[in-house]
């Protein structure tokens, strides 16, 4: 009768051990893949934070030459390959003239700086809108 019972309990280890090697795995998978997400997440906040530096290195320069008799026009911005600033591509959209009262012009200023392509996942774009006085 021992010997029967020897037989039986070999194969319940092997099971036990099998169903632990699976979970072991499947939470490995999950760690992984929670990494991966993460990772994402920060490079498109790193990305966004990106587009708006350039967003508003753009308007300051815009501001810059406003300042110092340049025509409001609209146009691509050169930022140049700027460490930092590749891939992303800034336009003045929109720059009129608001008012010109006593030697004092105002003038409305729209930025856009876009990452990517829309409908792409890491697809960014940031608008800027100022009021600037010469």
């Amino acid at each position: 009768m021992s010997k029967l019972k020897q037989t039986h309990q070999r194969g319940s280890a092997l099971i036990g051990a099998l169903f632990l090697i699976v979970v072991v795995a499947a939470l490995g998978a999950f760690a992984i893949n929670l990494q991966s997400n993460q990772r994402q997440e920060e490079l498109l906040e790193l990305t966004q934070h990106r587009v708006e530096l350039a967003a508003q290195s753009a308007m300051e320069s815009r501001r810059f030459q406003l300042a110092n008799g340049a025509a409001c026009s609209t146009s691509p911005v050169n930022l140049g390959n700027q460490l930092g600033l590749s891939g992303i591509s800034v336009f003045i959209r929109e720059c009129r003239q608001l008012a010109n009262v006593a030697n004092m012009s105002v003038f409305e200023v729209v930025i856009e700086a876009t990452y990517s392509n829309y409908g792409d996942p890491e697809f960014v774009r940031r608008t800027l809108r100022r009021t600037i006085r010469r």
